[in-house]
């Protein structure tokens, strides 16, 4: 999780980057362009083809780095689920342990439900730790 936030900070900055370039390289182009009090013929390939690559390298940037946001926020969403799967879990297995101990359950009924409970949460933690 840790290197998803690192890494998704490192596009960001990349892609800044990138942009100060980009835009400093076309105020240069169109600064050359540009002669004493009047406007020179500048040539396609000196302002469009530059604007239009950094353009695209801009964007791939911000779509990378939005999509490892994307997976950021899935990873938690899926972690606060099974979190909250895990504590009605335990309230469940409390309300058994209260049923049984008030003589509301029989014994084997009471067993059944803790190891069906207690097997849901191992599997819950072990999704839980794969997904840290």
């Amino acid at each position: 999780m840790k290197a998803s936030i690192i890494a998704g900070a490192a596009v960001l900055v990349l892609s800044a980057a990138l942009m100060v370039f980009v835009n400093t390289s076309i105020i240069a182009a169109n600064v050359s362009c540009r002669g004493e009090g009047r406007v020179l013929q500048c040539d396609f390939f000196e302002l469009g083809v530059p604007a239009i690559i950094g353009s695209l390298f801009i964007a791939g940037f911000v779509f990378v780095d939005c999509l490892i946001i994307y997976i950021i926020i899935r990873g938690w969403q899926s972690m606060s689920r099974l979190n909250a799967r895990l504590g009605k879990i335990e309230k469940l297995k409390e309300t058994a342990e209260k049923d049984y101990y008030s003589k509301k359950m029989d014994e084997k009924s009471f067993r059944d439900i803790i190891q069906d409970y207690d097997k849901e949460m191992v599997e819950l933690e072990v999704r839980l730790k794969k997904l840290k």
